[in-house]
């Protein structure tokens, strides 16, 4: 779907369309609706690409600085999404890197089946405020061990999601994601125009579909069988609300 349909589905989700079918600019104006629009997206986006990282990801290093635990990400890095995975050196000698973990171990989209080593050093993925662009940027905050004790050349590698394609005219069609993922993209962004009108039922009850459509394609994006070929677990009610539109 391009901008302008997604945009015309959001409509129809808000009683807030035309005759022929559009969207109209009225209470929730069309500026805001392509705004929440882009959030859902990139939000769809960010965990759909982190699901398949191995194909998503670039690499970024930085220099690290002894007891300095806030690095941002920068360079080639000032677009990245989000954070995939964390590696540090701990001495200046050190050839190979080790793996750094978020610190919320119960975060399933981070983690997925994988299991965190007891003690592994572990990291937070954080905006903050570059005062010379007067912009927020993504950071990671280290904790503990995972704290340098060293100054080290390119002592931290970075796996990073990096932006998708905005979606800035009508004719954008959501770029890198499977089609069939675009219906979530309009329950994203229903849920801030419905917070808008005041239909708090609805917010809570669009932000658990939300929810429940992105962990559905999370796991069935990294269930693969022994043959690699992804294995779909997921009900028909849900195949009905997210995929069909049933």
């Amino acid at each position: 779907m391009t901008l302008k349909e997604l945009r015309d589905s959001l409509g129809s989700n808000i009683n807030q369309i035309g005759d022929t079918g559009e969207f109209v600019d009225d209470f929730v104006r069309t500026s805001e609706a392509n705004r929440w629009l882009q959030e859902a997206f990139q939000n769809v986006y960010k965990w759909y690409a982190l699901a398949n990282k191995s194909r998503f990801s670039e690499t970024a290093h930085s220099d690290v600085t002894a007891n300095n635990a806030i690095y941002a990400l920068g360079g080639d890095a000032t677009d990245a999404l989000a954070v995939s995975e964390v590696y540090i050196k701990k001495m200046p000698t050190d050839t190979d890197y080790f793996r750094v973990y978020p610190l919320d171990t119960s975060d399933f989209y981070k983690h997925g089946a994988e299991k965190v080593p007891q003690n592994a050093p572990r990291y937070s993925e954080i905006t903050i405020k570059n005062t010379a662009t007067n912009k927020y940027v993504l950071a990671i905050e280290l904790f503990e061990n995972a704290v340098p004790e060293f100054d080290i050349e390119k002592g931290l590698r970075i796996r990073y999601i990096s932006r998708p394609p905005a979606l800035l005219l009508d004719t954008d069609e959501p770029q890198r994601i499977p089609p069939e993922l675009q219906p979530l993209i309009v329950t994203g962004a229903t849920i801030p125009a419905m917070r808008k009108m005041g239909e708090s039922e609805e917010v809570d009850r669009l932000s658990m579909e939300f929810e429940r459509g992105i962990r559905n394609m999370f796991t069935q994006e990294q269930s693969l069988s022994t043959k690699g070929i992804k294995t779909v677990s997921i009900s028909r009610r849900d195949v009905s609300r997210f995929y069909l539109k049933r």
